[in-house]
């Protein structure tokens, strides 16, 4: 896939690279803090560049930001609330967070959205970077 997958939207992941807590919105001093141990699943309603510049900003550069999944903006917010309702039965959110989960295990929380994604019907691409 080529660069243009930064103006796609869809379902990505994002993790902190640094043990340091940091607050999941640096902007507002969000109460939820994250760090290594942590990963998110998210949805981008913009674009996948827009959306990796804002975390890239948020955690001092120390994040990684991965698409997962390019899905029509349509049904994206139907797509969410199925995978993080399968990815709440195995981790824990993060306190005063909302799609912040409680593992570094990203390999699963990347399985849970595809097999998610497979269930649910609706049309999507897999991203391959």
């Amino acid at each position: 896939m080529s660069n243009d997958i930064w103006d796609k939207v869809g379902l990505y992941i994002a993790y902190p690279t640094s043990s340091t807590l940091k607050s999941v919105f640096k902007e507002k001093s969000y109460k939820g803090m994250v760090n290594e141990k942590h990963t998110k699943i998210g949805k981008t309603t913009r674009n996948f560049g827009d959306r990796k510049k804002q975390y890239l900003h948020s955690f001092d550069n120390e994040v990684v930001f991965k698409p997962i999944a390019i899905i029509s903006v349509k049904n994206i917010s139907k797509v969410d609330s199925i995978i993080l309702a399968e990815i709440k039965k195995e981790f824990n959110v993060v306190p005063n967070t909302r799609k912040w989960f409680d593992t570094s295990n990203h390999l699963k929380i990347i399985e849970i959205i595809l097999t998610s994604l497979e269930k649910s019907g609706y049309k999507f691409e897999v991203v391959k970077l």
